[in-house]
This record gives C-alpha cells, sequence and structure tokens, in this order.
C-alpha cells in the first residue's frame, strides 16, 4: 500500500489538484478515459511548457525513488 502511496502528489496535478496519482489519472481532454503520466503529458502536449514539465519530472522522479525503495528487499512496505 505505500508504494502507492509514494507515487501520489501532494500538490495534485497541474490544472486538477484533485487528481493526485502521477502515474495515471483521467486525461484533461479525455473524459474519464485513462491517460499515462498526466502531468508530463498535459505539461508537454496541451500546455507546451517545458519548464512545468521539468519540474513535474522532477517530482516524478522522486516518486519514483521513494515507491523502489518501498518495495526493496528487506524493507517494510
Amino acid at each position: 500500500m505505500q508504494d502507492e502511496r509514494d507515487l501520489l502528489s501532494r500538490a495534485g496535478l497541474p490544472g486538477r489538484p484533485w487528481y493526485r496519482h502521477q502515474i495515471y489519472a483521467p486525461g484533461m481532454d479525455t473524459g474519464y478515459a485513462t491517460q499515462r503520466l498526466p502531468g508530463l503529458n498535459d505539461a508537454l502536449f496541451l500546455q507546451n511548457d517545458p519548464a512545468t514539465a521539468k519540474a513535474y519530472e522532477a517530482r516524478l522522479y522522486s516518486s519514483l525513488r521513494a515507491a523502489t525503495r518501498t518495495l526493496a528487499p528487506g524493507s517494510d512496505g
């Protein structure tokens, strides 16, 4: 369960803070259809904003590292 929590963003996704999962969420323009890497996808393709994409990339990297540590052999996760 902790590994899933590691993939949540406290701030939520750009433009929709109520969605917090960084790997998948409903797309901005897809209704309820799932979008993979939603923050990165939105920043690059909807907003064309490389600075926001870079910031999201850093948050995503940090979350993935935390989830990896949680799932590592010998961890409590």
